[in-house]
């Protein structure tokens, strides 16, 4: 399965009881937290409760991430969700994994906002109900939808395709792919501010980052694809609100990369192009169509497997941008926050960043696949896209 995993540092400690009292009842307000997969429709079943363990172990949140995006669900039983608590000096580590078809990042940040919401009222186990979400595909506008939009947007992605992207070489191959997790934290002030000043968002400059990183570890000039994963709640019909599903689809875009190129044209191109293809709306016509895939039962791992060698890139960047939850909760403080996505998600040689900013942070979790890229290299990559965003 592809997982995601969303950790959270919360000070003082909450009580590990206390936390799984409220993992026991917020699932009531978000009906996927407590619905395994019915195989023959597929559909969620939807059970009356399902209460989640929070599992309590001193061992580093990194470990315990690239553990959980390794493992997989059993999603003929459930629950898709999965909970542990890290004690730390002073402070508690959650982290909150899901089967990806149940949530999103901004899923995660809703979920933690919640618990500790919940914590802090004494986890009242008698929260209403809430309406089991419609499905992602089924909330599309019609104007996205049709087999003119698809054919449209699959000659474009077929010429991107016919550019011959480069795709990094793997160091080797194997199964089951090890996702590795490697953990940065950047002033999103300071980024956002030089990027306003050359006419580009900070998502920009993160995928150029990283597309020059790439390029260097190319050693030549290459044209290159990388993946932005995209929110599409404010877009579907009705709007999606404070929901945990998986309200995501993705835009590619292509450049040609030069190693030590500059980061802020590049930038811009990724802007450019990211703003054009949801002015055509490829965000939602990409759904739409993967949809129909869908619908012809082909197992996950095909698909994700099809679906990303039609996206072309060589590496990824999901972004949750600035996270707008609560950082008080009664006695207790959320200091960080952020996520990470299983590398058997990602295209290419399964490297990318997971972006969140909150309070004042913006934390990368860099994540790629072992034995695909080895480690030395797989570091050498991050700490060159680092030094492209700390010395612009």
């Amino acid at each position: 399965s592809i997982n995601f995993a969303m950790t959270a540092r919360v000070s003082p400690a909450p009580p590990v009881d206390l936390l799984e009292r409220a993992l026991a009842s917020v699932p009531a307000r978000h009906p996927l937290l407590r619905a395994p997969i019915d195989p023959a429709g597929p559909r969620f079943v939807v059970h009356p409760t399902m209460p989640v363990a929070c599992r309590v172990e001193a061992r580093s949140w990194t470990e315990v991430v690239e553990e959980e995006l390794g493992s997989p669900f059993d999603w003929r039983a459930g629950p898709l969700l999965r909970a542990r608590a890290l004690p730390e000096p002073g402070a508690l580590r959650l982290v909150l994994s899901f089967h990806h078809a149940v949530g999103d990042a901004r899923s995660g940040a809703i979920l933690v906002r919640d618990l500790l919401a919940e914590c802090a009222r004494g986890a009242d186990p008698k929260i209403p109900p809430g309406p089991v979400p419609q499905p992602q595909d089924a909330r599309i506008p019609s104007a996205f939808r049709g087999r003119l939009r698809g054919l449209a947007y699959a000659s474009r992605r077929l010429l991107s395709l016919a550019r011959r992207p480069h795709r990094p070489a793997r160091d080797g191959e194997g199964a089951p792919l090890a996702t590795r997790v490697e953990s940065r934290a950047l002033d999103a002030a300071a980024l956002r501010e030089a990027a306003r000043g050359e006419d580009t968002t900070v998502h920009g400059a993160l995928c150029a980052a990283m597309l020059l990183a790439m390029a260097e570890d190319a050693g030549r000039p290459v044209t290159m694809g990388c993946l932005s994963p995209m929110d599409v709640r404010s877009a579907l019909e009705p709007p999606a609100g404070d929901e945990v599903a998986f309200l995501v689809s993705g835009v590619s875009t292509f450049h040609r990369v030069r190693p030590g190129g500059g980061l802020w044209d590049l930038a811009r191109d990724v802007r450019g192009q990211i703003e054009a293809a949801l002015g055509r709306g490829d965000a939602l016509v990409s759904t739409a169509s993967t949809s129909v895939v869908l619908d012809r039962g082909r197992e996950p791992a095909a698909l994700v497997a099809n679906v990303n060698r039609f996206i072309g890139a060589a590496t990824t960047v999901t972004n949750l941008g600035l996270v707008d939850v609560p950082e008080t909760y009664g006695p207790w403080r959320l200091e960080e926050l952020h996520f990470g996505v299983a590398g058997n998600g990602f295209p290419g040689t399964a490297a990318g960043i997971a972006v969140t900013t909150f309070a004042g942070r913006l934390t990368l979790e860099y994540l790629y696949g072992d034995p695909w890229l080895r480690p030395e290299r797989a570091l050498g990559i991050l700490d060159r896209a680092i030094a492209r965003l700390i010395t612009y």
